[in-house]
């Protein structure tokens, strides 16, 4: 996929909340990286709820 596609499916997950998007700059680098985290987010109790697929789908076994 080019950069271009790669961003639409991006911006989709993260709309539907599949994903996360933090930007984070190492300590002592003037460059930093999007981390992408994969999970579900929801409100309860004015509390937020955090749900990661890894949890569901990987470490059932």
């Amino acid at each position: 996929m080019n950069k271009n596609t790669v961003k639409k499916h991006i911006d989709v997950f993260e709309g539907e909340g599949i994903i996360k998007i933090d930007h984070w700059v190492p300590a002592g680098k003037k460059r930093g990286q999007n981390i992408y985290i994969l999970g579900q987010w929801s409100e309860t109790d004015g509390k937020i709820q955090e749900n990661y697929y890894r949890d569901q789908v990987f470490m059932l076994n």
